[in-house]
């Protein structure tokens, strides 16, 4: 078991609207991102398992790892992450990160791409943000409002019970694939 006190408690589970510690301690276990920051604070792949940059910097393709599950069972594919940053650039407060981007799209079931307006070499920095991650949902909860995201990430814990006021429970994601 274990324990984790906070001074404040969790009041919402959208990565997209976070704006507390609190909320990012605890949605960092249940969601994940195409790239996140590394030990060294580099950005690093996550769901995505590469990414390529050409168009001289301004079209990013992103292999997305093969196999992820969603804690409801669902396998994680590009209409997911379709979906998920169509979410994000129409809830988050950060959503500005996407402004540069001139489209993105599902290449196949397992390629992501994205084309930028002009090249923006802080682009993977800024998507691997671990303060408003852009975390890939399943493509149906894509149309949930602010703050009322249903709780189905591919991190390594799920969502048991949720006591505002009281407590978070989760517990380890049995088909979790972590990306080694």
């Amino acid at each position: 078991t274990l324990i984790h006190a906070h001074v404040s408690g969790m009041d919402h589970f959208d990565p997209a609207m976070y704006c507390t510690t609190v909320q990012l301690e605890t949605g960092v276990h249940m969601y994940e991102s195409l790239m996140m920051l590394g030990d060294d604070y580099s950005s690093k792949p996550m769901l995505a398992s590469k990414v390529d940059v050409t168009d001289s910097g301004k079209k990013f393709t992103f292999t997305l790892r093969q196999g992820v599950k969603f804690h409801n069972g669902k396998t994680m594919t590009s209409a997911d992450v379709v979906a998920s940053w169509d979410r994000y650039k129409r809830v988050a407060a950060e959503r500005n990160i996407l402004d540069n981007v001139e489209k993105w799209e599902a290449q196949d079931a397992n390629t992501f791409v994205v084309t930028m307006k002009r090249r923006q070499p802080t682009f993977i920095e800024f998507i691997s943000s671990f303060s408003q991650p852009i975390v890939i949902i399943p493509a149906e909860h894509k149309d949930d409002a602010p703050q009322q995201l249903r709780t189905v990430g591919t991190g390594p814990f799920q969502l048991v019970e949720f006591l505002p006021g009281s407590h978070v429970r989760l517990r380890r994601f049995a088909d979790y694939s972590p990306n080694t």
